[in-house]
């Protein structure tokens, strides 16, 4: 299937503490070009529009090339210049439509006489024609200064990783190559914000030493690792714009579906499982529980995988699979004597009656329940419950989940007995206790896994 897709550039980084201002001459001095001019300047080039156009070729994308504008770093745009741009975009967005998804090259501290995030009125001046439902990748540059409308324009945002900048056309390619998969529907992604409370401290974003923006990116690029996680962004920011959103931010664009449900757990287990945690025990053998091992690995040293299903076939086949892959694995068809050999246990099933049995917990285990999630459903039983300190990934489980909404009913636990969300466990407002302990985590897929994604990232 042909994807109709419109490329974009509008990239200017803007310093508020000059009497300067940016018009349309400072373009015209860089680069503006419009519909056919772009392919025929861009392609081949180490630019962010020329890993766009070496995607959509290679992609078989049916590409329009709308606007390219590109002025050196200066004071605001003008309101003339930045009208200019907008309506000669706007309107070739409007005949050419509609359009699949959208590519937008900006850079990210962008200011104008009329709005101080400039990017994101742009944004807004895009979203006007092409609509809200179409999925829409930025890249940014690793300066950019990061406002939370960003996330409600934008689905998919990548960031130059060097500075001085060599790594454009990789970012280009990279952003597309989401915005690809976004179309064909193997993924759903969306974009979240965090902005730490400071104003410097990633020394410029400079790559070129050993500093603190090499660790991280390192940081970044290992939580990356986790399911779900398509890219987690370090901006440094621009100072030399006096904006509400100056300084750093991280930027996760995640795959809605995958994240909510498998990558919670494993947030949730890096504060809640023993650190020494190795034996994993999966109750399940569908696509979810196929993805935990590495979700875990990413935060304990698992080593030993044993997997449990209502079907022992299933179960053998993803051990099978498992194994291929490397990791210890096998099928177990005897609950009862697996669970007390396992530091966590993670249940990913659709049971409507309780599968784990609290009388079989062993002391310092982790339990992660992520499968039952409507009322109806169960997958561990009251005694379960009563034996461990519960966290849920965030207060509605209680009302969404069997798991706690039945037991909560009856009178087997209490409101009290429910410690925190994962936003606390994020925070550091709460977490395992003493080493001995039982842990349970109760999700069902919210939003709140926003943040602790985002503070993942940043750790």
């Amino acid at each position: 299937m042909t994807h109709r897709v419109a490329i974009i550039e509008f990239i200017n980084e803007s310093n508020t503490f000059t009497v300067m201002r940016t018009g349309m001459e400072d373009f015209h001095a860089s680069h503006w070009f419009t519909g056919d001019e772009i392919p025929a300047n861009f392609r081949g080039t180490g630019s962010e529009v020329g890993g766009a156009i070496e995607v959509a070729e290679a992609r078989d994308w049916q590409a329009f090339y709308i606007t390219a504008a590109h002025a050196e770093p200066g004071g605001p745009v003008t309101e003339a210049a930045r009208a200019e741009i907008t309506n000669e975009c706007t309107r070739r967005l409007r005949e050419e439509g509609p359009f699949d998804g959208v590519f937008v090259a900006l850079h990210g501290a962008m200011v104008t006489e009329t709005d101080e995030d400039g990017d994101c009125q742009f944004l807004r001046a895009v979203r006007a024609v092409v609509g809200d439902d179409i999925p829409l990748a930025v890249t940014l540059d690793l300066h950019a200064n990061i406002a939370d409308e960003l996330a409600g324009q934008a689905q998919i945002a990548v960031s130059f990783r060097t500075y001085p900048h060599v790594d454009m056309r990789e970012v280009g390619v990279e952003a597309c190559e989401l915005l690809h998969h976004a179309l064909e529907g193997e993924i759903t992604p969306k974009l979240l914000i965090r902005r730490p409370p400071m104003l410097v401290g990633c020394d410029d974003g400079r790559t070129t030493e050993d500093g603190p923006m090499c660790r991280l990116l390192e940081d970044a690029a290992g939580e990356m690792q986790v399911p779900g996680l398509l890219n987690v962004a370090i901006n440094a920011g621009f100072t030399d714009a006096d904006v509400s959103a100056a300084g750093p931010s991280v930027l996760v664009t995640y795959d809605t579906a995958q994240v909510e449900r498998e990558a919670a757990g494993a947030v949730a287990a890096r504060y809640l499982a023993r650190p020494e945690a190795a034996s994993l025990l999966i109750l399940g053998a569908g696509r979810v529980a196929a993805q935990l091992p590495d979700a875990f690995r990413s935060v304990r040293p698992i080593n030993r995988l044993r997997i449990w299903d209502l079907f022992p076939d299933a179960a053998a086949r993803l051990a099978e699979s498992l194994r291929a892959e490397g990791w210890d694995a096998e099928a177990v068809t005897d609950l009862q004597s697996a669970v007390p050999q396992a530091d966590i246990i993670s249940a990913a099933t659709l049971a409507t009656e309780p599968l784990l049995l609290g009388d079989w917990l062993a002391p310092g285990q982790h339990v992660d329940l992520i499968g039952a999630f409507t009322p109806a459903m169960r997958e561990a039983d009251d005694r379960a419950l009563q034996r461990a300190r519960l966290f849920v990934d965030t207060p509605f489980a209680a009302i969404e989940a069997g798991e706690l909404k039945t037991p909560l009913e009856t009178g087997a636990i209490a409101c009290d007995d429910i410690l925190g969300d994962l936003e606390a466990l994020a925070q550091g407002k709460i977490g395992r206790g003493a080493a001995q302990d039982i842990t349970l985590f109760k999700s069902v897929g919210n939003a709140v896994m926003d943040l602790a994604a985002a503070m993942t990232a940043t750790r």
